[in-house]
């Protein structure tokens, strides 16, 4: 459960960072041992789908205590 919490706040930074970048600038992600560029919007709205996702998983492991 830990480990899912450092994602999410891992995520949370990597969203504060990109909404820094302007609407122009390239944004890479790694996938592997690669390099794959990507829009602003299509970062954020992944990251903002990966942090719902943990939210969600922690939110549920939380009910279950």
């Amino acid at each position: 459960m830990s480990s899912l919490r450092l994602q999410l706040q891992e995520s949370e930074y990597v969203l504060s960072e990109l909404e820094m970048c302007g609407k122009e600038d390239t944004i890479f992600k790694a996938v592997g041992c690669v390099l794959f560029s990507s829009s602003k919007e299509e970062a954020v709205s992944n990251v903002k789908r990966r942090i719902g996702f943990m939210t969600k998983e922690l939110e549920n492991n939380k009910d279950k205590k």
